[in-house]
């Protein structure tokens, strides 16, 4: 509305109520927009480096669980199941005959670690970053509760072991080198002991002649030598769940924890690991070399930057 005032010469004078113009609302709008599009990738990475945070510490307290566990078990680390990032399987995958109950439940990799070693809460074993090993997934927590507390066949409440699809996933790949069914050491350099990889799918790449060209070499990792696989100072025990084909990644990176319990973030050169996530349970020959070694080959370079 707008309002008429006498003025000395009869003429009347109008005054304009307060107000924006339709320009300077458009513009208003353009600089928040511009605030917002500057502001929202610096806010997703410091949720992004929140969640890593918390993922370390999970790792971090998994490594004091399993310096317990060794502790407490002659320097003998969790056996090794059929897949590194299952927290329970099926007994007949790591046991055989005169073994009984083999249909029931058992835990295995880090899952040994609840609750004794880690306390009562499972969620340590899942990584905030990873939505593929979900904590609140068809296979997550409530899962593994639930293959913990009924394992047995003769209890009511019991779930089939004999379907893979019903073993609970954790975030995070366990201890690749090791066969299944049979355990690392707490051994510094040794931690992976030859007679615990005999017949296993990364004994397998370990002992593989053929060797990377130098063209394959640069587009992937480096070179792998044939000697020098497996052959560390301090290994990778620990790590985002990246041979699952689980994507656990932080800011173009991967979480480690190493066999001597520290765990630190290792980068993805320009992104060359993320490319292949998958594998590590089989060692395929009738693939090429790349192909059937990379994920061997990621976890060599894990141990390579402790």
């Amino acid at each position: 509305m707008r309002l008429t005032h006498p003025s000395e010469n009869g003429w009347t004078r109008r005054t304009r109520q307060p107000g924006f113009t339709l320009i300077e609302v458009l513009v208003v709008v353009a600089i928040l927009a511009l605030l917002i599009a500057i502001l929202l990738p610096s806010l997703s990475k410091a949720k992004e480096k929140a969640r890593q945070s918390v993922c370390l510490s999970n790792l971090h307290q998994q490594g004091i669980g399993f310096a317990g566990y060794a502790t407490e078990n002659r320097h003998v680390l969790p056996m090794v199941g059929r897949f590194r990032y299952t927290l329970a399987e099926g007994k007949y995958y790591t046991f055989s005959p005169p073994s009984t109950n083999l249909d029931d439940w058992v835990k295995v990799n880090n899952g040994l670690l609840y609750r004794k070693y880690v306390g009562a809460n499972p969620e340590i074993f899942y990584c905030p970053s990873n939505i593929d090993a979900d904590a609140d997934g068809n296979r997550g927590m409530a899962v593994f509760l639930q293959r913990h507390q009924h394992p047995s066949r003769s209890d009511p409440r019991y779930v089939d072991s004999h379907n893979a699809a019903n073993s609970p996933i954790g975030a995070y790949g366990y201890a690749l080198p090791i066969a299944t069914g049979k355990c690392p050491t707490d051994g510094g350099a040794k931690m992976y002991p030859v007679e615990a990889m005999v017949g296993g799918a990364y004994y397998a790449y370990m002992t593989d002649p053929a060797e990377l060209t130098d063209e394959e070499a640069t587009a992937f990792l480096g070179h792998f030598p044939q000697p020098l696989r497996g052959k560390h100072g301090i290994h990778a025990l620990l790590t985002d769940a990246y041979f699952g084909g689980y994507h656990g990644y932080h800011l173009n990176g991967f979480n480690v924890l190493y066999g001597d319990y520290h765990a630190k973030r290792v980068p993805d050169p320009a992104g060359k690991i993320i490319k292949g996530v998958g594998g590590g349970s089989v060692y395929d020959t009738s693939k090429p070399f790349l192909d059937r070694a990379r994920a061997f080959m990621v976890w060599d370079y894990f141990s390579r930057n402790p």
